[in-house]
């Protein structure tokens, strides 16, 4: 609305009625106003810029729908599908920032069912554009589906329009998307993940590219009066970077360079932007990722305080974090008093123990394989098979289970209220919120924020990356862009954790099916019989699609936690590389109804396969977290238990 036509005429009239001394006042009164309007003026900018982009996106579903109906040729299909793909890729920086739960379950989601509560309370069954893409293939037999999925998407486009349309796009929601579309991008554009066809990646990533270079232009235009220098850097950047993308196809795509000359650079320069205009941010409560950090590869980059912000206590709390690790390395917590945390998850072995089942004294081994905690905190899903949702309540899993500390809270808590020490720290941290400072819940607090700390981004590769070392193996380049791009581990494993965790937002964790085999063989390869995810005692996971499907974990510290696999059936990263590149199980012979790793053989050659490997090692870091406490405290009334082992 123009500011015109709210104004009062502030004539001699008016003037005289309001009197000299009150006029200052007045006028102060209508500049503020005009202010805001003229600030919400300039949001409608990007309102209309939404507006138009989603106008062309509808009508380019619609146009494909009606490709379909009227049975046109087959080229002609998947010519306007390629359109609708790349008008969905011009939307997809504001819609997937605003709503990212909603673009997953209908427009662009992995082409799998999923269980919702927000929208639709129940399975959602596969739909959306990577579906119809997958069904072209077969297409006229498909012809079908693809009639009722197309018939679908425009339905929840219709559903979307009105609340999508009247979202006001602030500045900092702006600055945010373009970010976010950066990672996105990079982490599942250029590695395949948003589409199967690889050629179709780097279209779709450019059209991303050049969304956020119209979304800055209007930004730039409204703030001209800042550094125009680093204005005119950010455009010439996502130029280059455009070009860059001209010039390659996806084979041969240096994603490293990109990385290092774009992609850092240019969420760098957006952060400067941002805070030269005065666009304050905000620490966001549903996404993980930190727009302040300035690279990806940052140890700062994703939020821990996302993934704890529901604890019973802060997990950052350093007098928390040295209670946690005290109670980590104290067999004190065992009911036989022989075996600590750190029995099973040991510091110099990356918090695993080198075994294929660990095993404590007297009980039968355990039925999956140790993981790593380092970094374990940045996951919405805890264990193998995911059943557990923080790092506080898996704890309890482990204190309470037979085969391993199999003891009862009261009874740890009588044994660390008969400390005087443990006492004294327990009520400093957690004295003011509750009467009985050691209960189930500051236990599994302490440990948690133990555990939250073990955080580890400063190995070779990162160092390289953020520019604090001039060079790295070539190898380890060849490896890493392997990786990210042909290989396809990328579209699994995450950058920057190389776990299941999904950018942008860095807020699900996924599991996969591998069909892993129940121990190695090339020639007579056995399916591993566990079920996983799909008996974890969590009913939206109860689907046919999570039977045998595990948590993907990082590939971080690889080097120091053989075995591999959730069973430990793979022994060494030659064997793992091996077991990927044919395809997993199902790519070895063996029948999978659901397997979502690709069967297709990789065909590495060994100098690939070195380099992967190469990748991987590089990924090694432990520094700051290995150090032990070799003086526990007493247990006064039952002096009997006073050991000072860890592991």
């Amino acid at each position: 609305m123009k500011i015109s036509k709210l104004l009062l005429p502030v004539n001699n009239s008016l003037f005289l009625r309001i009197g000299r001394k009150k006029t200052v006042v007045f006028l102060l009164f209508f500049v503020i106003l005009q202010s805001s309007f003229l600030i919400n003026d300039g949001q409608n900018i990007y309102n209309e810029k939404v507006r138009s982009s989603y106008k062309a996106l509808s009508l380019a579903a619609s146009e494909f729908n009606t490709s379909i109906e009227e049975n046109l040729p087959k080229a002609l299909i998947q010519k306007r599908f390629s359109s609708l793909r790349l008008a969905f890729k011009r939307n997809q920086m504001i819609l997937d920032y605003l709503y990212p739960e909603y673009n997953y379950l209908f427009l662009n989601g992995p082409p799998f069912p999923k269980w919702d509560e927000q929208y639709f309370d129940g399975i959602v069954n596969p739909q959306g554009l990577q579906v119809i893409e997958e069904l072209l293939d077969t297409y006229p037999s498909s012809k079908n589906d693809i009639k009722s999925l197309s018939a679908s998407f425009l339905q929840s486009l219709n559903k979307l329009e009105g609340t999508y349309l009247q979202t006001e796009m602030s500045h900092v929601r702006i600055i945010e998307a373009m970010q976010s579309e950066l990672i996105r991008i990079y982490c599942l554009g250029l590695t395949g993940f948003d589409t199967p066809s690889s050629e179709g990646a780097m279209d779709e990533a450019k059209a991303g590219l050049a969304t956020i270079q119209e979304y800055f232009e209007l930004l730039e235009r409204e703030f001209s009066h800042i550094n125009n220098e680093n204005s005119k850097e950010i455009v010439k950047l996502l130029s280059k970077a455009i070009s860059t993308l001209n010039k390659s196809d996806f084979k041969h795509l240096d994603r490293l360079k990109f990385l290092k000359l774009y992609v850092d650079p240019l969420n760098a320069k957006l952060r400067v932007f941002q805070s030269e205009s005065g666009i304050a941010l905000k620490r966001s409560k549903t996404h993980a990722q930190n727009y302040a950090s300035k690279s990806l590869f940052s140890a700062d980059f994703l939020l821990d305080e996302y993934y704890f912000q529901y604890t019973f206590h802060p997990l950052n709390d350093e007098k928390a974090v040295q209670l946690g690790k005290m109670l980590f390395f104290d067999p004190v917590l065992s009911k036989s008093v022989d075996a600590s945390c750190a029995s099973c998850h040991q510091p110099n072995k990356g918090f695993t123990d080198g075994k294929r089942f660990s095993q404590l004294k007297g009980k039968e081994a355990l039925s999956r394989n140790t993981p790593g905690l380092i970094n374990s905190a940045f996951a919405t899903r805890f264990f193998w098979d995911m059943r557990e949702l923080n790092l506080e309540r898996q704890v309890s899993h482990v204190i309470q289970n037979s085969e391993e500390f199999d003891i009862s809270y009261n009874e740890i808590i009588d044994r660390l209220e008969g400390s005087s020490q443990y006492k004294s720290l327990f009520r400093d941290i957690y004295g003011d919120f509750s009467e009985k400072p050691i209960n189930n819940r500051s236990i599994n607090n302490a440990l948690a924020a133990y555990v939250n700390s073990l955080q580890g981004f400063n190995s070779r590769f990162d160092q390289y990356v953020r520019g604090e070392s001039k060079s790295i193996d070539p190898l380890v380049k060849d490896g890493y862009n392997l990786f990210m791009g042909e290989a396809a581990c990328g579209t699994c494993h995450f950058a920057p954790t190389f776990s299941g965790v999904v950018p942008p937002f860095y807020e699900e964790t996924e599991s996969e099916v591998l069909g892993v085999l129940k121990h190695w063989s090339e020639q007579h390869p056995i399916l591993n019989q566990d079920s996983g995810r799909i008996i974890n005692g969590i009913k939206k996971d109860h689907q046919g699609h999570f039977y045998r499907s595990f948590k993907t974990m990082t590939v971080r510290n690889a080097e120091l936690t053989s075995p591999y696999m959730h069973n430990g059936s793979l022994e060494t990263l030659e064997q793992v590389i091996e077991f990927y590149d044919r395809g997993g199980g199902e790519g070895m012979g063996l029948v999978l109804e659901n397997q979502t790793l690709s069967s297709e053989p990789l065909e590495l050659d060994e100098l690939e396969k070195k380099s992967l490997i190469a990748f991987i090692n590089s990924l090694t870091d432990t520094s700051g977290t290995t150090s032990i406490p070799y003086v526990l405290p007493d247990i006064e009334k039952y002096p009997h238990i006073n050991r000072n082992v860890t592991y």
